[in-house]
């Protein structure tokens, strides 16, 4: 609890105070007495969970919280592993993206709204982890050919057309707050060969080539252009 409000009342005026009591207060949950490790991990996780809850839902402190967490994760091998884990919960939720018609099902509809805002939100938390160096550019790499792979597969199948716009926005949210950081990989192979060329291979398609290809996904294909242009320039 302790944890959770001084994430809350986070902001970069008073950093520095908030980071101490998230920290001392972390430490005296290791130093608990725990009945077993795996008692110990869960309550761990618990404490990360909370951490990542809070990042995802608000994409504007992300910078902050991301600071927080490079901190935090140099004080126990577990926290490494529980972000390993968050990250590939992330890639597989990729696939789970679906739509629905807010008349037909207004519940749903909205549930899948913050999902889709949850997301966005954590792509921009996990970009700020790769700006501080806590998750490897490689893995932002991957995790934006994953990405893509889903768009180019939806792009050929009936129906598909939200499922592609909600992917493409996730993918200029990773290009556009982590730009400069790419300016770093001009030489990578999977920039320079997939990203890169997946990108403009997509922007130059017309609404009528692809069964669910909209104009909205190709304009946002052209902003993504514009963003790689400058990225490595």
């Amino acid at each position: 609890d302790n944890i959770n409000a001084a994430l809350n009342k986070l902001s970069s005026k008073n950093y520095d105070t908030q980071r101490d009591i998230i920290m001392n207060n972390l430490r005296s949950s290791m130093d608990f007495s725990y009945s077993t490790s795996e008692g110990r991990l869960e309550h761990m996780k618990v404490i990360i969970n909370s951490l990542f809850n809070t990042a995802s839902s608000n994409r504007f402190h992300s910078k902050l919280y991301a600071n927080i967490f490079k901190e935090i994760i140099v004080l126990d091998k577990c926290f490494n592993d529980i972000l390993t884990q968050y990250l590939s919960a992330f890639s597989n939720g990729l696939k789970e993206i679906q739509f629905v018609d807010s008349i037909e099902n207004y519940e749903k509809y909205c549930y899948i709204n913050k999902q889709n805002d949850i997301r966005k939100a954590s792509t921009v938390f996990f970009v700020h982890l790769m700006t501080v160096g806590v998750v490897p550019m490689l893995k932002i790499l991957n995790t934006i050919v994953s990405i893509q792979t889903l768009i180019l597969e939806y792009i050929e199948q009936d129906d598909k057309v939200n499922e592609v716009e909600e992917l493409s926005e996730v993918m200029y949210l990773f290009l556009k707050e982590g730009k400069q950081n790419f300016e770093e990989c001009k030489g990578e192979w999977i920039w320079k060969f997939m990203i890169k060329k997946n990108i403009e291979t997509l922007s130059k398609y017309s609404k009528k080539d692809k069964k669910s290809l909209s104009s909205r996904a190709i304009f946002k294909y052209m902003d993504m252009v514009k963003l790689v242009q400058e990225s490595t320039d």
